[in-house]
């Protein structure tokens, strides 16, 4: 809010342009077909042919079953690790900690090459983890003035 100096209109804007993307997108290229999601995976996602029925706007209102919350929950804030197989809380309150047989079921089950995710920090920019099911891309370079990482984008 700091940014817009104390005009809220453009920071609720934002918000209300954040709230109407895609919960998540299947791209399929000529050589790959990948997930591509903001945060990452949920032990309540079966696969991603899930996530169509999900209206996104009743997130957060109280209106979604607990699976429907849980399934968004993941897919807008969890993050991958390379130090377990299946899936915890995250610590960061929200979300999961999905580990690689995780991805690796998941990318099975949907028919996916990998899944592409934003949400956490990468010092090159991008990185990939999962035995290679699973890649970060962060595209804010100089993560808030205070990290010296590098920003990218996917082609």
């Amino acid at each position: 809010r700091d940014k817009f100096d104390g005009d809220e209109t453009m920071w609720c804007l934002f918000n209300t342009v954040f709230c109407s993307l895609p919960l998540a997108a299947k791209v399929i290229a000529p050589r790959r077909k990948f997930m591509c999601v903001h945060g990452g995976l949920s032990p309540l996602l079966g696969d991603l042919d899930e996530v169509g029925g999900i209206n996104r706007h009743e997130y957060g209102g109280g209106s979604l079953d607990p699976t429907s919350e849980s399934i968004v929950d993941g897919l807008l804030w969890s993050d991958p690790s390379d130090e377990m197989d299946d899936f915890e809380q995250n610590e960061r309150g929200c979300g999961y900690i999905f580990g690689v047989d995780a991805t690796k079921d998941f990318c099975r089950r949907s028919g996916l090459d990998f899944i592409c995710r934003a949400h956490q920090l990468s010092m090159e920019g991008y990185c990939y983890t999962h035995d290679d099911k699973c890649l970060t891309v962060f595209s804010a370079p100089n993560y808030c003035g205070l990290h010296d990482n590098k920003g990218a984008i996917m082609v």
